[in-house]
């Protein structure tokens, strides 16, 4: 599962490599810098050579530029928690901590405030709660990979794509022992015949900007996906709000996500990354017992996001949606 896809005459944005490969570092505003810095950390991991970028890009600021500078020191030390090395992520953090907690507790990791907590600094009541949500995750980690790996279960993914309209398979589809849903799925009683309603697990994106609020505890587990938000999202106040109000949160390995990225050359899209990493925990899918409904890929070609409970709205333009249908064609149902 190693095909690169790659399109080189895509009107998407500019794939990851071509973003790596052109940036310059001196030539580069201070907020492209972070964004930079973020990017490598989430498409390449935490890696000795991420280390030493965004070590680099940390040292470029100057003095006018300390808080840039200290922003970027937090996503080195986020680099060093998900490394397990956490006295690098204390190191890295430096006079960032000199000047108070909410620098540190706004833009470190859930791993990086637990380590901290673990070296004996708590007095932030936020990080004593990472650390213990740290443990827990690891719990649901291998409850949920227990769960997707049981193939006397059915799955059911269920994308939001409005080509599902008109097929009748609402039934069908809560027939299926799991079923996962994404982001701002509809529950709508005009929707059920074609989308069913049952949920085991709500697959969402990190933060509240796009993603409506329900009740976390309804679900068997909330999957954010990405790569594991725990080490990659700053200040993951959704993970926490997810537990404290009786939710399971579970996050999709690094290494899955990463695997996705080097293979499309793009940041993939929710519905496929789940699509792959079941791909990789069952085998081929129909074989497995994993059906999809709702995708199609490709009709938000357009630069517009086609969801069957909403108009037409114009996309971010993160995805190359031609690279994602060739990857689950050639791939994932190969």
């Amino acid at each position: 599962m190693n095909a690169h896809f790659k399109d080189s005459q895509s009107s998407s944005p500019m794939s990851v490599r071509a973003q790596i490969e052109a940036f310059k570092l001196e030539q580069s505003s201070h907020s492209d810098r972070i964004a930079h810095a973020k990017m490598l950390f989430d498409t390449e991991g935490p890696t000795n050579e991420v280390v030493d970028r965004v070590r680099e890009i940390a040292g470029s600021f100057g003095w006018f530029g300390e808080k840039l500078r200290d922003r970027t020191r937090c996503i080195l030390a986020n680099v060093y928690a998900e490394r397990g090395d956490w006295i690098g992520a204390y190191r890295a953090l430096g006079s960032v901590r000199g000047r108070g907690w909410p620098m540190v507790v706004q833009y470190g990791s859930t791993a990086c405030l637990a380590a901290l907590h673990e070296l004996g600094y708590a007095a932030v009541p936020v990080i004593a709660e990472c650390a213990r949500l740290m443990p827990i995750g690891d719990r649901r980690m291998l409850e949920l990979q227990q769960l997707l790996s049981d193939r006397s279960k059915t799955i059911a993914v269920v994308g939001n794509s409005p080509v599902q309209i008109g097929r009748g398979a609402g039934a069908e589809i809560d027939a299926h022992d799991i079923v996962i849903r994404f982001n701002n799925f509809s529950e709508d009683d005009r929707f059920t015949v074609d989308y069913g309603r049952k949920t085991t697990i709500w697959a969402r994106s990190g933060g509240h900007i796009d993603v409506w609020r329900r009740p976390p505890g309804g679900f068997e587990f909330v999957l954010f996906s990405g790569a594991d938000r725990r080490y990659h999202g700053a200040q993951a106040w959704d993970v926490l709000e997810t537990e404290r109000a009786g939710g399971r949160a579970a996050f999709v390995p690094t290494r899955i996500f990463v695997e996705l990225v080097k293979a499309l050359d793009r940041v993939p899209s929710a519905g496929l990354l789940i699509l792959h990493w079941l791909r990789k925990i069952r085998g081929p899918l129909a074989a497995g017992g994993v059906s999809y409904y709702g995708f199609k890929l490709t009709d938000q070609n357009d630069g517009t996001n086609r969801h069957y409970f909403a108009n037409p709205t114009q996309a971010k333009g993160r995805h190359d949606w031609d690279a994602e249908a060739a990857y689950l064609a050639t791939v994932i149902l190969g």
